[in-house]
């Protein structure tokens, strides 16, 4: 493994359980707008944006993971969203929340569903716990703007 791809691989079965998960959730609603919160290099939005052709934003408070430009990345506070209210179908975040406190938790969800559009889909995955140590190496080597292989 050398880094994180542009788009998920899908290959490990949580991947697809969640792909599926998604799909049965918002199978026959419009998607016009989807916004991830700790959104990386935007590889889960590249993946909405295929699946559902809709506009997609990411955001990260550390631009150092934003790579190409297909995604509309905004530099921000999570708990103080730079967005209008109602301005998203959905709201995505993928191994985000479990790296704050309870009490801010319910502040983060409470600014998500701010920004949710009425009967919108606010997805909130936490990967397993069994998630290696090779993976949070590379994806914080990732992050930090670095490209560098595990040695």
């Amino acid at each position: 493994m050398t880094g994180l791809s542009d788009v998920p691989p899908l290959t490990s079965q949580w991947e697809k359980d969640m792909v599926s998960e998604i799909k049965d959730k918002i199978s026959g609603h419009q998607v016009r707008a989807v916004l991830e919160i700790g959104c990386s290099n935007g590889r889960w939005l590249r993946w909405f944006h295929k699946e559902y052709g809709c506009e997609v934003y990411g955001l990260d408070n550390n631009a150092a993971g934003f790579g190409k430009r297909d995604v509309n990345f905004i530099t921000g506070d999570a708990f103080k969203l730079p967005c209008r209210d109602s301005s998203f179908d959905a709201v995505f975040s993928k191994g985000f929340m479990e790296h704050f406190k309870k009490h801010e938790r319910f502040l983060l969800l409470k600014e998500q569903a701010r920004v949710l559009r009425e009967n919108g889909f606010l997805i909130c995955e936490i990967p397993p716990f069994d998630i290696s140590l090779e993976i949070l190496y590379i994806k914080f080597r990732h992050d930090s703007g670095k490209n560098s292989s595990i040695s």
